[in-house]
């Protein structure tokens, strides 16, 4: 038989695994991983295995990483958009803005 503190080691360590894959999903409930769902099943399929703890973690910040980077380029997209907006408000003014078009490639 395992002695004793054997086992209360390996529980206490279950029960910090499975602690923090119940954070890990409640965070991962929160994200908006529009597009990026196929990352997001692949974590949640492990959600369940403290042995896998670690790997969800990994896994989890990197889901995280790509969402940041797609909401930054979103960003960049919608002021490069208001610019195109503006652009073309101005050049109905009668402004000329074709040097800042071509220079920025906003066509």
């Amino acid at each position: 038989m395992k002695d004793i503190s054997q086992m209360e080691r390996e529980f206490e360590e279950y029960e910090r695994s499975i602690q923090r894959l119940k954070q890990l999903e409640r965070e991962l409930n929160s994200l908006n991983s529009e597009g990026l769902e196929a990352d997001t099943n692949a974590i949640k399929s492990k959600l369940k295995d403290p042995k896998k703890a670690e790997e969800v973690e990994k896994a989890f910040h990197e889901l995280k990483e790509k969402i940041n980077e797609k909401d930054i380029k979103r960003k960049v997209a919608e002021q490069i958009e208001a610019y195109r907006r503006k652009l073309r408000q101005w050049e109905a003014e009668g402004y000329k803005v074709e040097e800042l078009k071509e220079k920025w490639r906003l066509k």
